[in-house]
């Protein structure tokens, strides 16, 4: 299957309240997957071609459709057949009385992707005679992501003083195994000259005392917007005002984001966010009131007494058999292991192992990790989320330290033992805000393998890093009934896994054999935005050997396939260097002399290249060697 192309913006569409609406469709009374009445469609593909329904039911494994209530969508990923003619008509309107200011507006999904050499495209056409003959009015430019757009294109003077209209909407894949296109809210009006809207308003509900509010500004407007005023208010605090100049100005169902400067707020508990627009183009109202103000009213707002730095939590659905998530991992695992992940730094990473696309015998998918699937709404794979809110496009460094720069609302420390096949998180939390008894927080806390190998994959990808294998109680977590700032809340909480196996049963919590550690990460989250508040971790090694309380060595796994780890334990601080002997003497591997600190450490040890056999590890030291056998069997 494809990558999917990531959600870069989702923008609401409004119908100006007081446009001359000539006709629209917004696919509210289909049903089914048949088009309204009046659409018509040409299609070669033996899905149906366009098909009407909701985000779940025109979504795919590998590209999946926002919700937009219903809509009509072509999905080339769900079918890989023949979609080179994917047109989808309009029924006839009249035009006669018009000759001027008329637009065609449309809500829109189509990335423009290029998969395998192959391009989708996407164009607008349209007829003045009912259908007999069609002309194209623009190509339509592709988004490079899954989020709904609004688009607007002026009715051509073809079109004008025709009492026999129709357009149509044309997707190809190009030939290829492509993606995807969909349309909502499709209308033929004249709309107005001057109106501004505001949508998109802060919906963060933890917030520090000096927050920063985001809002989306789209102008509705057939005249170029220049400037406008957007104001908000927090609760009964007093309204804020701030003048945003736009340049280059914003055109019809142009939008731009803005941030207010930062506010000033008594830390505490409020129940409103309202921000409105007004004073466009510095001359006052516009034509049209009613998509001037947006209020968040749904829940409150909590405001911290201060805020902490952040440990950024990197969330990654993915599977052995998702040849994208293969080649995504090929760059990203080692980004990911440079930021010393789930060690207690400031980055933390959990993998989720799903069990799709075919043959979805993925042995690390349990139950836990479809739990966590379900609460985030993931419908293709790879996808990774940072705190719980934005979805990575990049799967850059920059991302992960833009994460790491988001306010955190809790200290959290936490430890991890073992005791056999047992494993016990002690885990406190400080919160540094007051959220009552209608608290939606829950605890999470996640039990991963560090590594590990499964030459069974179906992909390119062999070794595995950060899997969850097992969620503490579950992958619901556990709910907080409220919390208090600067009480801390503490728990211990402990899972017996069976004994190591080669290769786990699906659905199940068994470990594989042969990995190094244990990491454990906990966070906090809303259950309801999906703001996670601050997470932590530690980890514990997962060595099958014991050390003394001498100078020791052994090693695990052994015997080995693709690695293997020597641990080796000093009393103090002490140089050293390694070889590995084959059963003629001669060196095979070799690590220069280095200093390694006092305590157990461990060195990898890359295996994969050695023939099956026995070999000799000697750890050469000041006080002399230490030595073990080797078996590598592929």
């Amino acid at each position: 299957m494809k990558k999917v192309l990531l959600s870069l913006l989702a923008m609401a569409s409004f119908a100006a309240a007081n446009a001359q609406v000539i006709w629209q469709e917004n696919f509210e009374a289909t049903a089914g997957t048949a088009l309204p009445a009046g659409f018509t469609q040409v299609t070669q593909a033996t899905d149906g071609g366009w098909l009407s329904g909701t985000a779940a039911t025109l979504s795919s494994s590998s590209f999946g459709f926002s919700e937009h209530t219903r809509f009509i969508a072509t999905n080339d990923d769900a079918c890989n057949c023949i979609k080179l003619n994917d047109l989808v008509k309009t029924p006839t309107m009249n035009l006669s009385t018009y000759a001027s200011g008329v637009y065609l507006q449309y809500d829109l999904v189509f990335a423009g992707g290029t998969y395998q050499g192959a391009t989708e495209t996407a164009e607008i056409q349209y007829s003045t005679n009912g259908g007999t003959t069609w002309t194209q009015l623009a190509p339509i430019t592709g988004t490079n992501s899954t989020g709904w757009v609004t688009r607007a294109i002026a009715v051509p003077a073809a079109c004008l003083g025709q009492s026999d209209v129709m357009f149509a909407f044309k997707y190809s894949d190009g030939g290829g195994y492509l993606f995807a296109m969909a349309l909502d809210n499709i209308k033929v009006l004249v709309p107005p000259a001057k109106d501004a809207g505001v949508t998109n308003a802060f919906t963060r509900k933890y917030i520090s005392n000096a927050p920063i509010f985001n809002a989306v500004v789209t102008n509705w407007g057939t005249g170029a917007m220049t400037s406008a005023t957007v104001n908000y208010q927090v609760g009964a605090s007093a309204p804020v005002s701030q003048t945003f100049t736009f340049t280059p100005a914003l055109n019809y169902t142009d939008a731009k984001a803005i941030s207010f400067n930062p506010a000033s707020l008594t830390a505490g508990n409020y129940n409103n966010l309202k921000i409105w627009v007004s004073n466009v183009n510095g001359t006052g109202a516009d034509a049209n009131a009613t998509n001037d103000t947006s209020n968040f009213t749904s829940y409150s707002y909590y405001v911290a007494n201060t805020t902490v730095s952040r440990n950024a939590l990197i969330e990654e659905f993915t599977s052995s058999t998702c040849a994208p998530c293969a080649s995504l991992n090929v760059s990203f695992d080692p980004l990911l292991n440079a930021n010393t992940p789930n060690t207690g730094s400031r980055v933390n990473v959990i993998k989720y192992q799903m069990n799709w696309p075919s043959p979805g015998n993925d042995p690390s998918y349990n139950n836990d990790g479809l739990t966590r699937r379900s609460f985030y709404g993931v419908s293709g794979i790879p996808q990774a989320i940072t705190n719980g809110r934005t979805i990575m496009s990049a799967h850059s460094q920059g991302e992960i330290d833009t994460a790491k720069l988001d306010a955190a609302f809790a200290n959290m420390t936490a430890t991890l033992t073992k005791s056999g096949n047992a494993f016990t998180a002690n885990l406190s939390i400080t919160p540094t805000l007051s959220v009552p008894t209608d608290s939606r927080l829950a605890v999470y806390q996640v039990l991963m393998q560090d590594q590990y190998n499964y030459p069974g994959a179906s992909t390119s990808q062999k070794n595995y890093y950060h899997a969850m294998r097992k969620m503490m109680p579950n992958g619901g977590g556990k709910m907080l009934s409220s919390i208090s700032n600067g009480v801390a809340i503490t728990s211990n909480d402990s899972y017996t896994f069976n004994a190591p196996v080669g290769t786990p049963a699906q659905m199940s919590f068994d470990l594989w054999n042969g990995f190094g550690k244990m990491e454990y990460v906990a966070f906090v989250q809303d259950t309801v935005t999906g703001d996670v508040l601050q997470s932590v971790s530690a980890n514990i090694a997962l060595g099958l050997v014991e050390l003394g309380e001498n100078q020791s060595i052994g090693l695990y796994p052994n015997p080995a396939n693709d690695f293997s780890v020597v641990a080796v334990k000093f009393n103090s601080a002490s140089k050293v260097s390694m070889a590995i002997y084959d059963v003629t003497g001669k060196v095979v591997y070799k690590v220069a002399e280095t200093t390694i600190p006092a305590g157990q450490q461990e060195i990898k040890i890359n295996t994969s290249n050695l023939p099956s056999g026995t070999y000799s590890v000697v750890v050469k030291t000041a006080q002399g060697d230490l030595k073990e056998k080797l078996m590598v069997k592929h």
